[in-house]
């Protein structure tokens, strides 16, 4: 991926996140907003992110961490990201997206791939445990 196209997408979707974010604050009712798990009746390994992501922004962090770990990864990518991004256009530069690649680069190691793959599998495994 080129450095355009990276920086591209991470805006749209950094605005893409927020929008659902806004969206999701607005209608939620505690219900799961997944559309993987209304059809199938399974919690998918992202499940109860969003859920997490408003109870963080409430103050919840023991609540965020129960409905769904990644959550907290989510957010602080959801923070980070956007500063990130901002430090690269004023001071011209593009650390974000090196370490794009330096993570890219990184996952195809077997080794690191699979623990990332065992992580969400066992990410999973605890939504669905919880009945999400």
């Amino acid at each position: 991926m080129t450095r355009s196209a990276f920086y591209r997408l991470v805006i749209v979707l950094m605005l893409l996140g927020y929008a659902w974010l806004a969206w999701a604050y607005r209608h939620s009712d505690g219900d799961s907003l997944c559309l993987f798990c209304q059809f199938t009746g399974l919690p998918c390994p992202a499940c109860g992110s969003t859920r997490a992501l408003l109870a963080l922004w409430q103050g919840n962090v023991g609540q965020a961490l129960t409905l769904n770990p990644l959550g907290l990864v989510l957010a602080l990518m959801l923070v980070g990201v956007p500063v990130w991004w901002v430090a690269d256009v004023l001071c011209r530069r593009d650390t974000l997206y090196r370490c794009f690649l330096q993570i890219d680069a990184l996952l195809h190691r077997r080794a690191v791939f699979l623990t990332f793959v065992f992580v969400i599998v066992a990410n999973w495994i605890w939504n669905i445990s919880k009945a999400l």
